[in-house]
């Protein structure tokens, strides 16, 4: 287990198993989890989210998959939606480690959401066109 992790470590140990041996899909529910206002993953869901991206882009090219810019947007734009949330808020210290988490996933795919969140907020929120 990597220790290093705080919040995907099982989900990393999952990763790493996958490469010794087969996996299977089954069609039912085995474990459940509650979510609270205390827990980790809620509580700093930034930092939590910024992880098991990391977590999952390590392990792309070992399952055979390349890197998406499909996944790169995606979490980009939650980070975007983040910072927006808490400048509104005037909660600005966590709007900008949401920023810096996103330019640490793609430097390209957050100024496009910046762009398109700036464009969107002068339009008076009409805008919904994708990046």
């Amino acid at each position: 287990m990597n220790e290093n992790l705080h919040y995907s470590m099982d989900y990393d140990l999952l990763c790493r198993l996958t490469q010794f041996c087969e996996t299977i899909y089954l069609d039912e529910i085995l474990a459940h989890f509650r979510l609270h206002d205390k827990s980790k993953t809620v509580s700093t869901r930034h930092m939590s989210m910024f992880e098991s991206s990391s977590v999952s882009r390590k392990y792309w090219s070992i399952l055979g998959f390349e890197q998406s810019a499909e996944h790169d947007e995606m979490v980009t734009s939650w980070f975007i939606k983040r910072a927006n949330y808490y400048v509104k808020r005037f909660r600005l210290s966590e709007s900008y480690l949401n920023l810096s988490l996103s330019f640490a996933v793609s430097r390209k795919f957050t100024i496009l959401a910046i762009l398109k969140e700036m464009f969107r907020m002068l339009m008076g929120g009409r805008f919904t066109g994708r990046t």
